[in-house]
């Protein structure tokens, strides 16, 4: 796997774990993994179907830390609406 910045995880075993990880409905995090001055949140989205989706935003680095709790609480209320749309919840 080729690394795009000094940040990109190239551990097949590593990504494996934060892919579990997501697919249990937790946050996954790009911390300048693949651009440099960028990172981005996001969550899974569950559907009643098999397909995959997921809900993501991304930000300069630099307002990114700040303001992750918010950034948080959104995505995981946006989560919860979606889902309970999509008749999942």
């Amino acid at each position: 796997m080729r690394a795009h910045t000094r940040n990109t995880n190239t551990s097949v075993e590593d990504l494996v774990k934060l892919a579990d990880t997501a697919l249990q409905g937790e946050f996954a995090f790009d911390r300048e993994e693949y651009e440099e001055g960028v990172c981005a949140i996001a969550l899974p989205i569950q559907t009643l179907s098999s397909d995959n989706y997921a809900l993501a935003l991304s930000m300069p680095t630099k307002r990114f830390q700040d303001r992750l709790p918010l950034l948080r609480e959104a995505l995981r209320q946006a989560q919860r609406a979606i889902e309970m749309a999509a008749g999942v919840t």
